[in-house]
C-alpha cells in the first residue's frame, strides 16, 4: 500500500466519523466535600500547631482574653485526690503574659508552666507550694500549661485566678469544669 492510499484511507475514516476516535469523555461530576470543620475540631493541636492562625487570637472556639481582664475559665474550685492533677491549658502569643493566683487547701501542690516541643515536656518553671502567684511571659507562640499535681497521700482543694496581658486564650482545663 502506498502512502498516498493510507492517506486517501484515512481522510474516508475521518469523515466518517470512525477513523481514530477516542471514546468521548464522560462529564466531570463534582463531589460535595463534608461538613467544614469549625472550632477545636479545625485546629490541629495535637501537631502543636493551631490551623495556621495565631495563637490566642480567639479563632478555634475558645474564649480570648483581653489585656489585663480576669479569665471566666479560671479553676474555680476542685479537690485533687492523691496522685491526680489539674491543668490550665492557654495559646499564647508571642511576649504576652499571664499571671495565675493559687491557692491549695490541705496541704502544698507541686506546680510547673510548661509546653510541650514533639514528644519533650519543656518546663518554664516550677515549685511546690500552698499558695502563691505564677507570672508566665511566652517566648513565642503556641500551647502552654499551668500544671498542679498532688503528691500526697490526702485529697488538696485548689483554687486558681488566671489573668492575662495580650492575646491569650484558654485552651482546655483539667478537669473539666
Amino acid at each position: 500500500m502506498r502512502a498516498s492510499d493510507i492517506v486517501i484511507v484515512l481522510s474516508a475514516l475521518a469523515t466518517s466519523g470512525l477513523a481514530c476516535a477516542s471514546a468521548p469523555k464522560p462529564e466531570a461530576t463534582e463531589v460535595p466535600a463534608g461538613p467544614t470543620p469549625r472550632g477545636e475540631a479545625a485546629c490541629r493541636h495535637d501537631l502543636g500547631r493551631c490551623g495556621g492562625h495565631t495563637p490566642g487570637d480567639g479563632k478555634c472556639g475558645g474564649a480570648a482574653a483581653d489585656s489585663s481582664s480576669p479569665l471566666k475559665n479560671g479553676i474555680e474550685e476542685v479537690v485533687l485526690e492523691p496522685g491526680k492533677f489539674a491543668e490550665i491549658n492557654l495559646e499564647m502569643a508571642e511576649g504576652t503574659s499571664t499571671e495565675v493566683t493559687f491557692t491549695a487547701t490541705g496541704g502544698p501542690l507541686e506546680w510547673n508552666v510548661h509546653s510541650h516541643e514533639g514528644d519533650t515536656v519543656v518546663i518554664h518553671s516550677q515549685g511546690t507550694g500552698s499558695d502563691g502567684k505564677v507570672r508566665f511571659v511566652a517566648p513565642r507562640a503556641g500551647l502552654y500549661s499551668y500544671l498542679w499535681t498532688n503528691a500526697s497521700a490526702a485529697p488538696i482543694r485548689l483554687t486558681a485566678d488566671l489573668k492575662a496581658n495580650g492575646q491569650v486564650r484558654v485552651h482546655s482545663i483539667e478537669p473539666g469544669q
